[in-house]
C-alpha cells in the first residue's frame, strides 16, 4: 500500500467518537492496532495538523487524512556546508529548493527542521528547534531557527514586530512596465483553498516593495522585500504586477511553447537582517544564488547578477 493516501469527512453521528476507533470504522485498510501504530508514526492528519493522540475525540466536519507511505528513501541531511550561521541560540540554513521546512502529510524526516534537529543531535546540542518563519517546499534560501523555547520567543517576538528586513531574488519571463524601477504593492491578501488572493474586503495587511534589478532578454530578475509576513505574499504580488515567478505553477501561466522554463519555482530567500534578540547586535545573513537560479537567469539574458 506504498504511496497510499487515505481520506474522509466526520459525519455528524460520529461526533464524539475516539480517534482510533473512528479510522478503523472508516477505512478497511485499517484495525483498530494499526491506527494506533499510524498514530504514533504522524501519519495521520486532523484539517491539516499532525495528530498521535489515540483517545482525541473526532468533531464532525473534520477532513482526516492518513498517509499510508514508508519513509522517503532520500532524507535532507544538513552539514557544515549549509550552516550560514549558528551560535547558542541561533541556527540559519541555507534551505535547497524542494526541501519543506517543517513535516508535511507522508514526510516528516526530510524537512528542514528535522536534519537540523539530527545535526544539533551529532554535535550534541539540545535538539528541540522551532521555526519562527517558513519557506515554501519550492523556495532556496535563509531558512532561519531557534534553538529551545527562548530563542523561539525571542525571535517570534523579532517577526511580529517587523523587525526583519527579508530580501529576495526573483526570475520572470514577464517584463517590467513603466519608468519606475521601483514599486510597493499594498492590499489585503486571503487564503482561498490552495491559493492566496487579492481582496477588497477581509483579509489580512500586505506590503512588498518590488524593485527591478535588470530587464532581461527574456524576461526580468527582481528584487522583492516583503514589509509584513503573509503565506504566498511574494508570489502573489508579483503574479498581480503581471510578472508571476518562473516555474511557479501555481500563480504563474502554462509555459507556451518556446517559452523560458525553469527547473523548479524561481524565487530565493537571499537575506535576513535584524538586531540579535540576546545580544543586540546588528545580524544579516545572506545566501548565495544556487546554481539552478544562476543558469536560470543566464538563460533568460544575463550573464550574472547585478545586484
Amino acid at each position: 500500500m506504498r504511496g497510499t493516501r487515505l481520506e474522509a469527512t466526520v459525519a455528524d453521528d460520529e461526533a464524539g467518537e475516539r480517534l482510533d476507533r473512528w479510522l478503523a470504522a472508516t477505512f478497511d485498510e485499517l484495525s483498530r492496532r494499526a491506527a494506533r501504530r499510524l498514530l504514533e508514526r504522524g501519519a495521520v492528519w486532523v484539517d491539516g495538523q499532525r495528530i498521535r493522540v489515540a483517545s482525541r475525540a473526532v468533531k464532525a466536519g473534520q477532513d482526516i487524512v492518513v498517509v499510508l507511505e514508508a519513509p522517503p528513501k532520500k532524507v535532507f541531511t544538513l552539514d557544515e556546508a549549509r550552516v550560514l550561521f549558528e551560535d547558542e541560540w541561533l541556527l540559519a540554513v541555507d534551505k535547497p529548493a524542494g526541501v519543506p521546512a517543517q513535516a508535511t502529510p507522508g514526510d516528516a524526516q526530510s524537512t528542514v527542521r528535522a536534519a537540523a534537529e539530527r545535526y544539533l543531535r551529532g554535535h550534541g546540542e539540545d535538539a528541540s528547534v522551532h521555526l519562527p518563519h517558513r519557506l515554501d517546499r519550492g523556495t532556496s534560501g535563509v531558512q532561519l531557527l531557534a534553538k529551545g523555547p527562548q530563542a523561539a520567543h525571542a525571535l517570534g517576538e523579532i517577526f511580529r514586530e517587523r523587525a526583519v528586513e527579508k530580501v529576495y531574488e526573483a526570475l520572470s519571463s514577464g517584463h517590467w512596465r513603466g519608468a519606475d524601477k521601483e514599486i510597493v504593492v499594498e492590499d489585503r491578501l486571503e487564503k482561498q483553498g490552495r491559493t492566496v488572493v487579492s481582496v477588497f474586503d477581509g483579509g489580512r495587511r500586505a506590503e512588498t516593495a518590488v524593485r527591478l534589478v535588470n530587464q532581461l532578454a527574456a524576461g526580468c530578475h527582481l528584487e522583492a522585500r516583503p514589509r509584513t509576513g503573509r503565506q504566498h505574499q511574494v508570489r502573489v504580488h508579483l503574479a498581480d504586477l503581471g510578472l508571476p515567478i518562473l516555474g511557479d505553477r501555481l500563480y504563474g501561466p502554462r509555459p507556451e511553447p518556446g517559452a523560458p522554463r525553469a527547473p523548479r519555482m524561481m524565487l530565493h530567500a537571499r537575506s535576513l537582517a535584524f538586531a540579535h534578540p540576546f545580544k543586540k547586535s546588528a545580524l544579516e545573513i545572506e545566501s548565495p544564488l544556487p546554481d539552478d537560479f544562476a543558469a536560470s537567469l543566464e538563460g533568460l539574458g544575463a550573464s550574472g547578477s547585478s545586484l
